[in-house]
């Protein structure tokens, strides 16, 4: 049990806001926009090109204990520029929150990692009017984040049932 260490930082365009992230399908369903589908297109391009395989390679087995956290920065315009001759408030209402869930979900999704492993998750914003960008970072984490000892224990009797299938095999 413990850490192993792994860690994996990705960097982005920009997601595009919750506004247009969604469509409704013709029975009414939510389904992901041509504008959302394109842009985990070109995150997943720009990830694979610009990520080392061997870092990769850290992500193919997730165990049952392992649990994760992850951290979000989202560098975008946070200033309203008609303030204060047309504009009420200084700052911009953003959608940072939902940009940056979309991130981490699309980057989540590259590594196959599931969310219900993701035990923490900080985001910040930072005012940027040239680059507009997201930062995802995830890694390990040894904190048990208050969970039941029944829970752990359920979770150790599956470890030691997959590897007794995965060792022995499933005639036992």
């Amino acid at each position: 049990m413990g850490t192993k260490g792994r860690q994996i930082t990705a960097r982005g365009p920009l997601p595009p806001s919750a506004n247009v992230l969604y469509k409704k399908d013709r029975f009414g369903k939510h389904k992901l926009s041509d504008k959302a589908k394109a842009w985990k297109k070109h995150f997943h391009a720009e990830f694979m090109q610009n990520t080392d395989p061997a870092t990769l390679t850290q992500f193919n087995e997730i165990g049952l204990l392992d649990r994760f956290e992850v951290s979000v920065t989202v560098h975008m315009n946070l200033v309203n520029k008609h303030y204060p001759e047309k504009a009420k408030e200084p700052l911009k209402r953003v959608d940072a929150d939902n940009r940056g869930k979309f991130a981490q979900d699309t980057l989540c999704e590259l590594l196959g990692l599931d969310d219900k492993l993701v035990f923490s998750s900080t985001q910040e914003k930072i005012h940027e009017t040239e680059d507009e960008h997201v930062v995802i970072t995830i890694r390990d984490t040894e904190r048990w984040f208050g969970l039941p000892v029944t829970v752990l224990q359920g979770l150790v009797q599956r470890a030691i049932a997959t590897c007794t299938r995965h060792f022995i095999g499933d005639d036992l």
